[in-house]
This record gives C-alpha cells, structure tokens and sequence, in this order.
C-alpha cells in the first residue's frame, strides 16, 4: 500500500474509465496511444485519422475526474467534451457554472495565444535558409525565424514562424496565434500551434512585406493580410509549405488555412469581407482519408460561390500538394494546375462523386 501512495495517480491509466474516453476519441476520428494517456488536466497531441497524414493533429485534455475533451483538426475542428458515466448525472447548475469557468479558461488561452505570437513575431529574425524551405528551394515570402529555447538547443536550426491572423468580431484583423515550423525529419516537418492559438478561422498570410528587414512588425502581417483580401485574386491552400510553392510558381497571394477543415471556415470569414476572385488549390487525398482535401476544397468554394473555383495537384500518391509537384514537375506545372481551376459543380463531378477516379 506505501508503494501505491507514492504514485501519481492522476497520470497513470485507469483501465475503466480510460478505454471509455479512448472509446469517445476514435468516435470522433482521434486516435489516442493508451500509453500516453495521462489524466493530468493537461492539453496533449494525439493522431487524427489512421494515416500520417494526421499524426499529431488532433488534441485531447482527460482531467483526473474523468472528464475531458477532444478536438479533431483534421475533422470540424469543434471541440467535444466528455463526462464517465458516473458523472452523467449532475445538476443543471453545476453544468452551468462548468461551461462558465470554461469559456473564461477559452478567452483567457486565447488573449494568452495573442501575446505570445506578437511576442514571438517581434523578436523573430529574418530567413536565410532553413531545412523546411528545401526539397524543393522555396523562397520564405516573409516568414521569419525563432530563437530555440536553452532546453530545445540541440537541434540546431531555429524554428520557422508563421503568424496566424483572424478577423474579431468588430471585422478588425488581428494576429491571433502562430504555428512554428520544424526541421523536417522521417514523418515530415513537425508543426505546432503557439499554446492557446484556434486556427478556426484564422490563416497565413503569403507573402508578408516588411518596412525594415531587420525589424518584425504587427502591422506589416495585419497591411499584407489585407493587401491580398483587397485584392482582385487570390489563392487559398491548406498548409504554409504548399503555399509557399504556389507563390513561388504562380506569383499570386496566398492565404493558408493550416488544415483541410479550416478551409471552410476561412471561407466563411472572407465571404462578406474580400471580393477577391478564389482559387482553391486543394490536397489530392485519397480513399482511406476520405477524400478529406477535395471534400472540403468544395465546402470552401461552395461557401464562396461562383466567384470561386478549385484547382488540384494530381500526383502518385495520396496527400500530394502543390509543393510535392513543385518539387516532381517544376513551377510550370503548378501554374497550369492553378489556371486550369474548375467550377464546383465540375470539380465534384470529376473527383467527388462515386465513380470519381482522379
């Protein structure tokens, strides 16, 4: 019994009650490792989906009562709470105040998101080179470096910044959070939100102009974000690497939506705010996934009308992007890709539909 006392309960698994959260995760497509699952109230990356295209996009919180959530980045990105059975049953005030204390803990995480992307983005250094923007050479079009902490020190390059920005609700545009970017390894480049950063909604402006090089602004992120939604055309992708190489190929702003179910909701945010012309370049996911980059390429252009249409990079296997025909076929090839956008109707006609082979 001493021995048992001296552990931590709180983040050791609990057969019962944690198959039942694991349970509620794979329901909504979040695969979580049992072996690091840890009840410690603290928010943790998990898998979304079954193929590595979703490694790492997903995130849980499983508290020592047994409660908890999950978001799925690559799904609808809306957060779904969990309560054990045994704490079903509860009164309506105590729910009440729960949701309360919540949506407190939500807005100060996010005020918190802001800070530090600002923070971060103001002592960021410009880019000379960086593992991320090789293979192929992809021009940063204005993104910047981080300085790695002491405890990161043995990977030796920095980290890539990309600011996120987001309308607020008086229509004002704001730097909400930032992803960092990685050294690429095995699995890809590993990419993680700024702690508190909602992407919904939110995306990277490309490219960012600077008034000094040797000095990051807010506002040069906040003037190139608005220079491309006053714009007469731009181009809207899922990640930063993709739109760096359709920048790069085509000459055309880019707006990154960070994930395939985002697309819809930046859609929605520029619909009433931006007249742009919209080119949607979508990921060629395949079956086992869903289709999931089409799928959601066509709930963009659909939120967007006919002032929208939808391009994509056909390739050898599922996930290819922009930048993977960058790199296969040159900057010809994704610039024709990207003029030979379609209409909704025709592009779920040829990729969507049962039958669709492309």
């Amino acid at each position: 019994m001493a021995g048992r006392d001296c552990a931590v309960p709180s983040v050791i698994p609990r057969m019962g009650m944690d198959a039942e959260f694991l349970r509620f995760a794979m329901s909504h497509g979040v695969h979580i490792d049992p072996r690091r699952l840890f009840a410690d109230g603290k928010r943790r990356r998990a898998d979304a989906g079954e193929d590595s295209h979703g490694k790492g996009d997903a995130t849980y919180v499983l508290r020592p009562d047994g409660s908890g959530w999950v978001v799925n980045w690559r799904g609808d990105g809306e957060r779904k709470d969990f309560f054990p059975k045994s704490a079903r049953e509860v009164d309506l005030a105590a729910v009440r105040a729960l949701q309360d204390r919540r949506a407190e803990e939500f807005l100060r995480q996010r005020e918190m998101a802001r800070r530090t992307a600002c923070a971060l983005w103001k002592m960021s250094l410009p880019v000379e080179s960086h593992g991320y923007l090789r293979n192929p050479d992809l021009h940063p079009c204005g993104l910047r470096r981080v300085r790695r902490t002491v405890l990161e020190a043995e990977r030796c390059e920095d980290d890539l910044i990309a600011p996120v920005v987001a309308f607020d609700a008086g229509g004002a545009l704001r730097i909400t959070g930032a992803q960092r970017i990685g050294l690429p390894g095995s699995g890809g480049a590993p990419k993680r939100f700024v702690a508190g950063t909602d992407p919904r909604g939110g995306f990277v402006p490309l490219p960012i102009g600077w008034t000094h090089p040797a000095i990051a602004s807010v506002q040069d992120v906040i003037t190139s974000a608005w220079r491309i939604l006053k714009g007469d055309e731009l181009v809207l992708v899922e990640g930063v690497g993709t739109g760096l190489a359709v920048v790069q190929a085509t000459d055309k702003p880019v707006i990154c939506g960070l994930s395939a179910s985002n697309l819809v909701f930046v859609a929605t945010a520029l619909r009433d705010r931006s007249t742009a012309h919209v080119v949607i370049f979508a990921d060629r996911d395949g079956d086992k996934g869903g289709r999931i980059g089409q799928s959601c390429a066509l709930g963009a252009a659909r939120v967007l009308g006919g002032r929208a249409r939808i391009a994509i990079a056909n390739g050898p296997h599922d996930g290819y992007d922009a930048r993977d025909l960058l790199r296969d076929a040159g900057a010809d090839e994704v610039a024709a890709a990207a003029d030979a956008a379609i209409a909704a109707d025709d592009f779920e006609t040829s990729y969507l539909q049962k039958g669709a082979t492309q």
